[in-house]
């Protein structure tokens, strides 16, 4: 896990971004890295990606829980 795929976890959580697009401006980021890191922690169960058709096709990613504990075994 990266500083910046936290970040990204954490402006998801609290800024609850209305696309990828808003997400990468909010996060001063190319859109395409971020479309990179979303789809590696969907991947790994921590963001989930909703798609919308109002108005426009959206792609709204969302984290549902307030706490992530990790263990790892070395």
């Amino acid at each position: 896990m990266t500083e910046k795929r936290l970040e990204v976890l954490r402006v998801i959580k609290k800024e609850r971004p209305a696309s990828v697009y808003e997400l990468a401006k909010m996060l001063n980021r190319d859109a395409k890295n971020v479309i990179q890191d979303l789809e590696y922690l969907k991947n790994i169960g921590l963001v989930e990606i909703k798609r919308t058709r109002e108005k426009k096709e959206r792609t709204i990613p969302e984290v549902k829980y307030d706490r992530i504990d990790l263990q790892i075994a070395v």
